[in-house]
């Protein structure tokens, strides 16, 4: 009997000692598995979440650019082909209101209208008409590469 009291005595203060030891700690160090569980979880929620955010900006981004470049080209088409009716049809006055109506557009700065050898032969600036452009020109080298032909599906930039 003697031994199993101090058995027990034993027991009781090697427990109150670890509890003893443990409220010494700081709380943040006394780590219980739950908390360690939470904390993972909500890593990887908000890692989840800013990568899938990142690829749908981006995608959204690509579509985007993708939709302001076909309008552009549609608006080309349209712009060729009224100035190839004006030209055809040696008609100055339809060439000119063609013209002012593409600078009245958004986003136009100024129009000009060069021939094969790279001279302005109509301008939405009357002070162009006249001047001459060669390939290797800041405005040209976007399309013609080497004095080559122009690159299929090249849109001159807006300025110079």
């Amino acid at each position: 009997m003697l031994f199993s009291k101090w058995k027990s005595f034993r027991l009781v203060s090697a427990l109150r000692h670890r509890v003893a030891r443990y409220a010494r700690r700081p709380a943040f160090l006394t780590s219980r598995l739950d908390l360690k569980l939470l904390a993972i979880v909500s890593c990887v929620i908000i890692l989840g979440m800013t990568l899938s955010s990142m690829l749908t900006l981006s995608l959204h981004r690509q579509q985007l650019i993708d939709s302001a470049q076909l309008a552009a080209r549609r608006v080309t088409v349209a712009i060729q082909a009224s100035l190839e009716h004006a030209m055809s049809s040696n008609d100055h006055a339809i060439l000119a209101a063609a013209i002012a109506e593409v600078q009245g557009e958004t986003g136009v700065e100024r129009v000009r209208l060069l021939d094969m050898t790279g001279q302005i032969r109509l301008s939405s600036v009357e002070s162009e008409a006249g001047a001459r452009f060669g390939f290797g020109a800041p405005l040209c080298a976007a399309c013609h590469r080497g004095g080559a032909s122009p690159v299929a599906g090249a849109i001159p930039p807006t300025s110079l």
